[in-house]
């Protein structure tokens, strides 16, 4: 018997046909010059309703994004102590002899399993934060938060809680406090870090403390109302009675100068990237800006010479700007670095609520910066009027911001142009 041969698989003639070799694909990448020369178009969908969320949730939708949104979304982390010592609105709050701001909120107590919150009257001074009982009216006794060397944590953004731990005679403590809004928790949140900064002066904190307290109803007048939370008017400084028809003169004018900084390298992705700095063209265009500012300045009339203060966010490109300001304008006198007119947000603020935290910002650098509060001179020359410039290095959305609060007209409607 004959073993069986095994034949190999044959392979059809069809088969042997390999296939074609795909064409290799070139990439071209843009050179600077290039994207200098490209220019971003202009939305061509109506802007995002204030109501509706900077990015939807469950990561899908149905509209475009907004380029606010798109920015928020990409922006890098700030620190997340973002005020310093030197900041504009610290070396403002130290100059006020009244409160920082006040308003009501609640403190939580926790007692034996069961949460109870008590609606309270709050006054935020210099390092302090005074809490008053509010039971139809402002009660007498009250509590004191240091918030010096405080530590501020968002407990929940969802009922607007925030957590202060501080040590009160050597003990570690924590008070929870509740605000009626997100924008409120915020701007209370931006509040106690500038007035934990500054130093705290024990006469003026006894002569605070040892006043009736305040009430909502008396001080309405005296305040600037922002959301529900109120700032306090300038104080005028006590009158000497050989004085007073000097300090009755007429007072000085300030000017606003809103300036946004030059061209950086990110012009066709608008992203909060810190470390960005101005393109050769960007660098001209704040040369060019700073010339235009100091011919107008030679050619004013005041008599005397202008007071000009630079304020500039704390961006590398807001720096760079604010920097050859400084070089080109000998007409500064002052110079200060604000933290409400940077970008981005802390590591724990993610990206649903940065929207938010930026609309706070922007209100505290508006109340900070364009509201007049005693810091300007109140006398005019006798052979003139002193006129003070404010020189305000700011990004685009914090502009908008301005001018829609100027004109009472919603933010998205203002366009900035070249």
């Amino acid at each position: 018997m004959h073993g069986a041969e095994v034949v190999p698989y044959a392979i059809g003639a069809s088969q042997d046909k390999q296939k074609p070799a795909k064409s290799p694909k070139n990439v071209h990448f843009a050179n600077i010059k290039e994207l200098e020369s490209c220019r971003p178009h202009l939305d061509s969908h109506y802007p995002t309703p204030l109501a509706a969320k900077a990015i939807p949730q469950n990561g899908s939708t149905t509209r475009r994004y907004t380029i606010d949104e798109v920015e928020l979304y990409f922006s890098e982390d700030r620190p997340e102590l973002p005020v310093g010592l030197r900041d504009y609105a610290v070396q403002k709050a130290a100059k006020r002899e009244n409160f920082v701001l006040c308003g009501f909120t609640h403190t939580r107590r926790m007692k034996m399993g069961l949460t109870t919150w008590t609606k309270c009257w709050a006054e935020l001074y210099h390092g302090i934060l005074v809490l008053r009982k509010f039971k139809e009216t402002v009660q007498q006794k009250r509590s004191l938060v240091p918030v010096a060397s405080s530590k501020l944590k968002f407990l929940d953004f969802k009922d607007d809680i925030l957590q202060v731990d501080y040590l009160y005679q050597g003990r570690s403590e924590t008070s929870v406090l509740r605000f009626p809004t997100k924008q409120d928790m915020l701007l209370w949140w931006w509040a106690i870090q500038v007035a934990g900064k500054v130093p705290m002066e024990p006469q003026l904190l006894h002569k605070c403390m040892s006043r009736t307290s305040l009430t909502p109803f008396q001080i309405q007048e005296g305040t600037y109302q922002i959301d529900n939370v109120l700032f306090p008017k300038c104080i005028q400084p006590t009158l000497n009675p050989l004085q007073v028809k000097k300090m009755l003169a007429p007072r000085g004018i300030t000017h606003l100068l809103f300036i946004r900084h030059g061209e950086t390298e990110n012009i066709n992705f608008r992203v909060c990237d810190r470390d960005k700095q101005l393109t050769q063209r960007g660098e001209e265009q704040a040369k060019i800006t700073a010339k235009h500012l100091n011919k107008m300045f030679k050619n004013s009339n005041a008599a005397k010479r202008p007071n000009v203060t630079l304020i500039y966010g704390g961006l590398r490109r807001t720096v760079e700007t604010a920097a050859i300001f400084a070089r080109k304008m000998p007409w500064i006198t002052k110079k200060y670095e604000c933290c409400f007119l940077e970008d981005g947000a802390p590591k724990n603020i993610d990206s649903f609520q940065r929207f938010d935290y930026r609309e706070s910002m922007h209100k505290m650098a508006f109340q900070n910066i364009c509201r007049w509060d005693g810091d300007e001179d109140l006398v005019r020359s006798p052979k003139g009027e002193m006129e003070n410039y404010k020189i305000v290095i700011a990004h685009t959305s914090f502009i908008q911001f301005c001018m829609a609060q100027c004109y009472d007209v919603p933010k998205e409607i203002i366009q900035l142009v070249e």
